[in-house]
């Protein structure tokens, strides 16, 4: 029989799982905290803040609304004693490629400062 440490049966919360929370499509407070319920009640508590092609165009990227998605979030998941990773220079450098594969692409600003790549032409 193997035996392992107690503390594995039953981790501390800064040991749990943190999924990829992927925003990718129309955001609302009340569904920001539903969702944020079902990982405690599922054991998880932390999350990776993801924002993806798919948010609607009044949500711009890192615009006044989504900044506001995310200090909310982040101010529940404080009252629920969870954790939060924000994830949003993943999608900067994936930007480039989007043009070509999605048909969308970044602001200006930001892919006038990235770095210039195959992946981009």
């Amino acid at each position: 029989m193997i035996v392992v440490p107690r503390e594995w049966l039953d981790p501390p919360k800064e040991f749990s799982q943190a999924p990829f929370w992927f925003w990718n499509d129309e955001l609302s407070e009340p569904e920001l905290v539903r969702q944020m319920e079902d990982f405690r009640a599922h054991g998880v508590h932390g999350f990776v803040i993801h924002p993806r092609a798919g948010l609607p165009r009044d949500i711009a990227w890192l615009g006044e609304r989504m900044i506001g998605f995310m200090r909310f979030a982040i101010e529940q998941a404080a009252q629920r004693e969870m954790w939060v990773i924000l994830s949003v220079f993943v999608n900067v450098v994936v930007a480039p490629t989007l043009p070509k594969r999605f048909g969308v692409s970044p602001p200006k600003r930001i892919r006038d400062n990235l770095p210039r790549n195959r992946a981009s032409t």
